[in-house]
């Protein structure tokens, strides 16, 4: 048979009936009813989202420029914070600065309370040390930034993995005025890579917060807190 006589091979559009001169074959499904089978037998068949109705009124803007000033109570003069960003380049955040109790030494100098035999890798940021609190034997991973106009309290034996942010403030959504509040991540608790956990919250003793987790309310202790797993929805080739 030559390639001008060949039947089409082209499947039907998804969710459609094929023509009658070219029958589906035995069990070939499209692919919409193929990946909600899947999803089905995985246990994440969702329902569709509601459609999100127009706005009917004018949306306003916020004016940058009449955002209300900070008054941060926990405030230190320009040139210490300037010297102490000098500092945490050299020391703290340097790759090339091997030792772990020199980044120590250099957070308690600028009124961090660092505990004994903490373990502090390269790359670390820590915004303002003096609202930083740090117990005994903890771990603070390559790379955790630590945003901290309030106070951020780690337990003893505590673990920050790497790549994670803590941050104990954002912004007001109707003016877009700094708000803050504390953190605090108590004795024994994990929070492992790349998480993010936001102003306010308290992680529980010995609790274990998964990878690329958004810790945004209170975690309990000795929980396992995180997303659900990743699971399989269709097949890649049919």
């Amino acid at each position: 048979m030559t390639s001008s006589e060949a039947p089409s091979t082209v499947p039907p559009e998804a969710g459609t009936e094929p023509a009658p001169d070219l029958p589906r074959p035995a069990g070939d499904l499209d692919r919409r009813t193929r990946i909600a089978r899947a999803a089905a037998r995985h246990g994440d068949a969702a329902a569709p989202a509601a459609p999100v109705p127009p706005t009917t009124h004018p949306v306003p803007v916020v004016d940058l420029g009449e955002v209300p000033p900070l008054d941060d109570p926990r405030a230190r003069p320009s040139w210490q914070v300037f010297l102490w960003w000098v500092v945490q380049r050299l020391v703290v955040t340097n790759s090339l600065q091997p030792s772990s109790r020199l980044r120590a030494r250099a957070l308690r100098a600028f009124g961090a309370e660092i505990g004994r035999d903490v373990i502090i890798r390269p790359r670390v940021r820590v915004r303002f040390p003096w609202n930083l609190h740090v117990g005994d034997r903890c771990w603070i991973g390559e790379g955790v930034w630590i945003s901290n106009r309030d106070l951020v309290t780690l337990g003893h034996d505590a673990v920050l993995s790497q790549e994670t942010f803590v941050t104990t403030g954002s912004h007001d959504r109707h003016h877009m005025g700094v708000v803050t509040a504390p953190v605090v991540i108590e004795d024994g608790a994990w929070v492992t890579t790349r998480c993010i956990v936001l102003r306010g919250v308290r992680v529980g003793r010995s609790c274990i917060v998964t990878p690329n987790t958004v810790v945004d309310r209170d975690v309990p202790a000795g929980a396992v807190y995180g997303t659900p797993r990743p699971s399989v929805i269709g097949e890649r080739f049919r």
